[in-house]
């Protein structure tokens, strides 16, 4: 099991630890945070985070092609945040089992950390504020921008964590 798929496992056992309620809407800040953490610090790249055709497979599955997040079109098939919550796992787990089935890419790999590796030493927390601060719409949407940024920053701080990276001062 991976590290993403362990993190799915255990947001979905228990949310409230990791993003506060069952809400898709915070699972998507939660995990864009988070997959952006590790590729920011290196660890993986967009095309092996775990979640790489997630997107294209859901807008197959829901015949749309509309610029919206794979977590906006679990919603507005939902009735609710929490319906579409739990709607995301079991969407999640069937992309899964169809990705393993027809061998559209091999297990992931694991990722090595090697002892000598160096971690960028630039302050991601003010980078990433400033850039909302000039822009919030386009980072953080219209919905409950500060709940999006704190999901968004508990993501990325799981990611630093998990890799090694010591927290920044600030």
């Amino acid at each position: 099991m991976n590290n993403l798929t362990r993190l799915l496992q255990n947001i979905k056992e228990n949310p409230v630890i990791y993003i506060d309620k069952p809400s898709i809407t915070c699972l998507h800040s939660f995990l864009t945070g988070y997959l952006s953490g590790l590729i920011t610090l290196g660890f993986t790249d967009i095309s092996s985070c775990g979640m790489e055709g997630f997107q294209e497979w859901i807008q197959e599955r829901a015949k749309t092609n509309l610029s919206q997040s794979w977590a906006g079109i679990i919603l507005s098939c939902s009735e609710s945040e929490r319906a579409a919550f739990n709607r995301f796992f079991e969407e999640f787990e069937q992309f899964l089992k169809q990705k393993d089935d027809s061998k559209i890419q091999k297990s992931e790999d694991i990722l090595r950390l090697s002892e000598d590796m160096s971690f960028p030493q630039f302050d991601i927390y003010n980078e990433i504020l400033s850039s909302i601060k000039k822009r919030p719409g386009m980072y953080l949407g219209a919905n409950s921008p500060i709940t999006i940024l704190d999901m968004r920053l508990r993501g990325y701080s799981l990611a630093r964590r998990e890799v090694g990276v010591p927290p920044t001062e600030p």
